[in-house]
């Protein structure tokens, strides 16, 4: 079974699974239970595929957002949910120039990293458009909610070799510029490929 399909099985099983549960705000630390677990386990870390947990405590994982002793900061996803977080974080966080820098590093995909330098734009202008755009991110976040991969008004599926598409479905969707976010499997992380209406 290909690697987007395992993983677009094992979001839904873990939806399924949180059905009724409620959350207040997305947060940055692991969580330990499912929805933390959804992304992977060590092995994914390094570089393997988007599978499941197989077990792995994600209390044992280090947070998706780290300073190392030497200064430098460290993003993980292992799931939508922190991809999210971390947008979130790179167009509302006011030392922007760090945030571009993480961002453009980190969370954006390398597809749409080479896009934007195919057609003769720095990739750094990627991080300006998600800020001049920050309203539409933040709607899109709100109405997919806290829940991220796992909201009854989200339909996953693949859209390419490793890429899901979380789409907003019925009337959450209405008034919305963005109704979808696609993001890419990269190196044991979920990148930001872009959104879309």
């Amino acid at each position: 079974m290909p690697r987007a399909k395992r993983a677009i099985l094992g979001f839904c099983l873990t939806a399924a699974m949180l059905a009724g549960c409620q959350e207040q705000v997305l947060s940055e630390k692991p969580r330990n239970d499912l929805f933390g677990r959804l992304g992977g386990d060590a092995a994914d870390r390094s570089g393997s595929s988007p599978g499941g947990s197989r077990g792995l405590d994600p209390s044992l994982l280090p947070p998706i957002r780290q300073e190392l002793p030497t200064g430098e900061i460290i993003l993980r996803s292992r799931t939508a949910r922190d991809l999210m977080v971390h947008v979130q974080r790179a167009v509302t966080d006011r030392d922007r120039d760090l945030e571009r820098e993480l961002f453009t590093e980190q969370v954006l995909s390398a597809i749409t990293w080479q896009e934007f330098t195919d057609r003769g734009y720095a990739p750094e202008s990627a991080y300006d458009e998600l800020v001049r755009r920050r309203d539409d991110v933040l709607k899109y976040f709100n109405r997919v909610g806290p829940l991220a991969e796992n909201s009854p008004q989200v339909l996953m599926r693949s859209v390419g070799e490793n890429i899901i598409r979380l789409q907003l479905t019925g009337l959450a969707k209405e008034g919305l510029s963005w109704t979808y976010m696609d993001m890419s499997y990269e190196g044991g992380n979920w990148r930001l490929r872009w959104f879309g209406p």
